[in-house]
């Protein structure tokens, strides 16, 4: 039972006016769910603290146990003395009374695919060598967590996997594509807007990240083409509070680096207690030593120093001639960063299996939390599925 932290108890009385009952512990807040309303939505709703999203209810994270909320000697049992094979399933309708106990780590999770019909309404080029275009869902808002990918399916096959840019919960869903490295898509994207094609969007596919809630601190990790992700989890991250604080370690390849400027400037803007340590790399590590660029100044740091050396969102970029993204990570690790999240892109986690790090056990993916740290906040990508 140790794996386990939040317990959420809920009730269907028979009276259709009252609805569902919902009581999440430890908050001990009660709030009310409508009839027909699904628990998922009732947590989304309040912004009541969830450890995981359950979006298909067969992924088995969850212990369930159907109990009797109103008995007399209810204070005898266990909610959950023996494992029952069921399931919760958030996203339909709760016929019969559960306990339901949820894992202290939230999982990356998989969604099945969802097909959305809509037009292009905007394309436009709004940094050198990046393409936005914005995607009309129609009717409801997109739900998706930041860090999962989309795909648009063409006359020619499937367009490329393609990141949000913007938060979930809007109906219209915004992309940045590479102009240099997808040209003939493009080109077919043009043909199709010009022509009044509707097109069919594929998606959310693949992981997401669990975004911590509004007062837990946060670090973002990218590396190569993870810098799109990067830019979506900004986003959600400027919609849900601007005023956390976050610390962002990029390394982005040659071809990705425009992307670098954008998201500086979201933070500059929009992202106050942000921190950047954006470094080029990889390259041979004989250098360990930082050049930090304060405008017209230049300033080296040594590399050991760096956990103590906070740069700051307005103070522009940093580049790390000389090493990888893994030590500079293990390091802040070490030195006990004290964050309550950590997100990684894909490639961040391919790079990392690439070393020869032991995803399950790497203190780099899931560093231990401080003990005045709020309880399940932090996306586990040792849990992931290929």
């Amino acid at each position: 039972m140790s794996r386990f932290r939040d317990t959420i108890l809920f009730s269907r009385k028979c009276n259709a006016e009252i609805g569902m009952i919902v009581q999440v512990k430890p908050i001990r807040r009660i709030v009310q769910c409508d009839e027909g309303e699904g628990l998922l939505d009732v947590l989304l709703r309040e912004g009541l603290p969830i450890s995981y999203s359950c979006k298909t209810g067969n992924c088995g994270m969850c212990e369930v146990e159907p109990f009797d909320l109103f008995a007399p000697d209810r204070h005898k049992q266990s909610v959950l003395m023996q494992k029952n094979k069921a399931f919760l399933a958030c996203q339909r309708n709760i016929s019969m009374d559960m306990g339901v106990r949820l894992p202290s780590v939230r999982p990356a999770v998989n969604v099945p695919f969802q097909y959305h019909r809509g037009r292009i309404t905007a394309l436009e080029e709004i940094e050198t060598n990046v393409i936005q275009f914005d995607f009309d869902i129609g009717r409801r808002p997109a739900r998706f967590f930041p860090g999962q990918k989309y795909a648009l399916s063409m006359d020619r096959g499937r367009s490329p996997l393609l990141f949000p840019a913007n938060a979930p919960g809007q109906s219209t869903l915004s992309f940045l594509v590479e102009a240099d490295t997808e040209p003939q898509f493009l080109v077919e994207l043009k043909k199709g807007i010009s022509a009044g094609q509707e097109f069919k969007l594929v998606g959310p596919i693949g992981k997401g990240y669990v975004l911590p809630q509004d007062e837990a601190a946060a670090l973002v990790c990218g590396v190569g083409p993870g810098m799109v992700a990067v830019r979506s989890i900004v986003e959600a991250l400027i919609a849900q509070n601007p005023n956390r604080a976050v610390q962002f370690l990029l390394q982005p390849s040659a071809s990705f680096m425009h992307l670098v400027d954008g998201i500086c400037n979201l933070c500059t803007q929009h992202l106050p207690n942000s921190e950047l340590v954006v470094f080029n790399g990889p390259q041979p590590k004989a250098s360990m030593r930082l050049t930090s660029r304060r405008g017209s100044t230049t300033e080296m740091i040594d590399f050991i120093q760096l956990e103590r050396h906070r740069i700051k969102a307005e103070q522009a970029n940093v580049f790390a001639p000389g090493f990888a993204v893994l030590p500079l990570m293990m390091s802040l690790m070490k030195a006990g960063l004290d964050q309550d999240a950590i997100f990684f892109t894909e490639a961040e986690i391919n790079f990392v299996e690439d070393e020869g790090v032991n995803v399950a056990d790497s203190e780099v993916i899931a560093p231990t939390i401080p003990r005045n740290s709020r309880p399940g906040f932090r996306a586990d990508p040792a849990h992931r599925s290929d």
